[in-house]
């Protein structure tokens, strides 16, 4: 599922949550969580949920609008 990066960006600085915070949040490594910000790949639906949920946002605000 094609993040985004930017949208987490913004939220987490609003919201000022670091990526360790959100990383712990999520259940996940800071490296982990930094590799998908960065856009290495694509996560899988289960991790965009845990994002959005460390956020306190819905999935689909964190989503790239085509």
């Amino acid at each position: 599922m094609p993040l985004d990066t930017e949208k987490i960006r913004e939220l987490m600085k609003k919201k000022e949550k670091t990526q360790q915070q959100i990383a712990d949040a999520m259940g996940m490594s800071q490296p982990s969580f930094a590799a998908v910000l960065s856009g290495k790949f694509d996560p899988k639906l289960s991790t965009v949920e845990k994002i959005a949920n460390a956020l306190g946002v819905n999935v689909a605000t964190i989503l790239k609008k085509d």
